[in-house]
């Protein structure tokens, strides 16, 4: 995981690693503000409204580590929808996980 990117704004190391993580996702972390360390959760949450099923999942799993509550994301769910790429991104933070 390569943090570097990142290294020009004031992140913490766990920032900084959902930034990289979130970083593959470009529809999706447009909404964060890494100057701010920010989200717009407002805009996301009214967003996802548009997003595919599977859009959805993704973005209720990364707000939900985000926010370290969980907004509507169910693992279940998320198996049984998201292809193997994408469930190796929820894996891999499960196996490790941390929170920005």
């Amino acid at each position: 995981m390569n943090t570097n990117n990142f290294t020009h704004i004031n992140l913490s190391q766990e920032q900084a690693q959902f930034a990289v993580m979130i970083d593959s996702f470009p529809w999706l972390s447009k909404f964060w503000n890494w100057e701010k360390r920010e989200c717009d959760i407002d805009l996301l949450e009214k967003q996802m409204q548009s997003f595919s099923h599977g859009e959805r999942i993704l973005a209720q799993f990364f707000l939900s580590v985000w926010t370290h509550e969980n907004h509507s994301f169910d693992l279940f769910e998320a198996t049984s929808v998201l292809d193997k790429k994408n469930r190796e991104v929820i894996i891999d933070w499960v196996a490790n996980p941390f929170y920005p």
